[in-house]
């Protein structure tokens, strides 16, 4: 599930400073732990929804199953998404690599 909320910042000048809000209107997705992603294309569009779309998940997308592994090569892991965007890179790592998979992470 995904909250939507608007904000006047006439009203709420408050948490337009603390947020860093400098121009309006401005789309903003937060996820906890992450700091916000600022969306930069035209409102009302589907633009926005493919913004929206492709953020709702944190990437990298850690797959821990085979079976995790076979939906992601078939296409139906995150099959809502394809419309969104074609490109995916599947890195496969062992446990000695970790390094490699920092650099992946950053």
């Amino acid at each position: 599930a995904m909250l939507l909320t608007r904000i006047n910042c006439a009203d709420w000048s408050d948490v337009c400073t603390k947020q860093n809000v400098t121009e309006f209107p401005i789309v903003k997705m937060y996820k906890k732990g992450e700091n916000p992603v600022s969306y930069a294309g035209m409102l009302g569009t589907e633009d926005l929804l493919k913004f929206i779309q492709l953020n709702r998940i944190s990437y990298p997308v850690n797959i821990t199953s085979i079976q995790e592994a076979e939906e992601y090569l078939s296409g139906e892991l995150y099959k809502d998404l394809i419309s969104y965007s074609s490109v995916s890179v599947l890195g496969l790592f062992s446990p000695t690599m970790k390094t490699d998979r920092k650099k992946v992470n950053d």
